[in-house]
């Protein structure tokens, strides 16, 4: 699941809604949200290192995050794929691995 442009400017448009506050300040607002000086500071850091307003670095690591799967997700597709017959055991090759390096 990915979250496009027109869901980014919705979720910006409601968070100008929500909170009538300057970028920089709305910025600021989010980033608190974890109450701590040092994780605001590193989350500015990075938005800046990207070129980026921290609303607009927030929303682009909301986006990263929605299309990931869920833990549940990511069990289903496992749990979905055949098994696979090996040979030789797995541990037998990674040891071959591990005394030919």
């Amino acid at each position: 699941m990915s979250v496009g442009p027109a869901e980014l400017k919705t979720l910006s448009r409601l968070l100008d809604e929500a909170l009538p506050l300057a970028p920089s300040e709305r910025g600021r607002w989010l980033a608190s949200l974890s109450g701590s000086d040092a994780v605001h500071r590193k989350i500015k850091a990075r938005a800046a290192q990207s070129g980026m307003t921290l609303s607009d670095y927030l929303l682009t690591e909301i986006e990263r995050i929605a299309a990931l799967p869920t833990r549940d997700e990511m069990l289903a597709r496992l749990h979905a794929r055949r098994r696979v017959k090996l040979k030789t055991p797995a541990a037998e090759i990674i040891r071959r691995e591990r005394e030919s390096a």
